[in-house]
């Protein structure tokens, strides 16, 4: 007696529709360009109302300033995403990756702020453990606390034209 032999059921192709593949948004490189942190800056400068909301006001200042304290009724994650439409949704390079993934430039943003601010924490321990309060006229050169505070200048200082 022979068994009986299964006929194989034809495979089905893959279709290679590229309009359905989607690239992935290239890394966010901040460090690349310095322009995008500047517009950060520049915007949280010029928005003061904003920024209190965004890194959350003090019922002190306020209250020295003469002011009420600024509440922020959006989340942080709708404040991030505002600075993340400012900086990346005209921004020539990236406005078109911008609009396929804001949400992965709004984490980029909020990751870039915190690093900042991070930054900024350490060069403050570093300048207060050396010599924290002297004028920059009073700065002798050569000095460690002259080689700091020339690679903070080289890091910060220059703002791109």
């Amino acid at each position: 007696m022979t068994k009986p032999t299964r006929s194989k059921k034809p495979t089905a192709k893959v279709k290679e529709d590229v309009a359905t593949t989607t690239t992935r948004v290239p890394n966010i490189e901040w460090m690349k360009n310095p322009d995008w942190t500047w517009s950060l800056i520049a915007y949280l400068t010029d928005h003061l109302v904003f920024r209190l909301k965004l890194f959350s006001d003090s019922t002190v200042d306020a209250t020295k300033e003469g002011r009420s304290k600024a509440v922020g009724k959006d989340g942080r994650p709708q404040q991030y995403a505002t600075l993340a439409q400012h900086v990346f949704a005209t921004e020539s390079t990236q406005a078109t990756y911008y609009a396929q993934s804001p949400a992965r430039f709004v984490t980029s943003v909020e990751t870039q702020l915190r690093r900042l601010k991070k930054d900024y924490g350490d060069h403050c321990k570093t300048i207060g453990n050396t010599g924290a309060g002297l004028h920059p006229d009073n700065i002798v050169p050569g000095t460690p606390l002259a080689n700091i505070v020339g690679t903070l200048h080289s890091q910060y200082a220059t703002k791109p034209a």
